[in-house]
């Protein structure tokens, strides 16, 4: 599908339904449906069906997890001496992919964060860097700076919340119209199911879990500002930009 018409859909659904009204867990879960709306739109994937076909999506999700595992650890050590610290106070902190980093002169660049970053220091200004790794991708070392790898932390989060999913107590919810709306984005027929109340409950978790940790960091380094690459493409963007609005930092998207 077309990117005018994606825009066209969603712009129906928030004139008819009132999206910026429903929360879950303090979480305004609009902004999680529309970006998974958008994404399925554009590859306008076929609907599978199937508590087998979900246990089987779980079961590969977690090998994924297994999987990045070892990545990490294999590339921690192989790339030792670019492994930074959350144990110093910093003036500007960064969150990023692996995937943004491209090779230069046989390290790999963020071409994304690290012009900023060289910007910052050559006034004198402290930075760091979180770095995480998106599904499919590997990491990408030698770093040409140093970054602090917490993917694992990542996975980790997961995995709890998936084995603990189902003695979670939801709280906090206000859905007025959203059923409706799920009704009525099916009449459409455009091939899948908006996310279902459990899969956002599980999400906002997700966030909740993310944002304390994210929040550990920032309350340890103190930065006066954030910047974030891609906010849009994953929860942790999420949490960490809905940490950094609840402690007063400003956040950045660099695009």
């Amino acid at each position: 599908m077309r990117h005018h018409q994606i825009i066209s859909i969603i712009n129906e659904i928030e004139n008819i339904f009132p999206v910026d009204k429903w929360v879950i867990n303090k979480i305004h879960i609009w902004p999680l449906i529309r970006f998974d709306l958008g994404s399925r739109l554009f590859f306008t994937p076929e609907e599978k069906h199937g508590k087998i076909l979900q246990f089987k999506k779980y079961i590969l999700k977690f090998l994924h997890i297994i999987k990045n595992l070892l990545k990490y650890n294999y590339a921690y050590f192989l790339d030792l001496r670019h492994n930074d610290s959350v144990n110093r106070p910093v003036d500007v902190i960064f969150l990023t992919y692996s995937v943004h980093r491209t090779l230069v002169k046989n390290l790999y660049y963020d071409r994304f964060c690290e012009p900023f970053i060289d910007i910052f220091r050559n006034i004198g200004m402290k930075t760091l860097t979180l770095e995480v790794v998106s599904d499919g991708n590997e990491y990408r070392i030698p770093r040409y700076k140093p970054s602090v790898f917490i993917q694992w932390r990542m996975d980790y989060l997961q995995i709890k919340n998936w084995l603990l999913r189902k003695k979670t107590n939801w709280k906090n919810e206000e859905l007025g119209g959203f059923f409706d709306f799920a009704r009525f984005f099916a009449s459409k027929r455009y091939g899948f199911k908006v996310l279902d109340i459990q899969d956002l409950r599980y999400r906002t978790k997700m966030i909740l879990e993310m944002a304390e940790y994210f929040k550990k960091i920032l309350n340890k380094l103190k930065p006066s500002i954030a910047f974030v690459a891609d906010y849009y493409s994953s929860i942790d963007r999420f949490a960490f930009n809905f940490v950094c609005h609840q402690i007063g930092i400003p956040s950045v998207d660099i695009q």
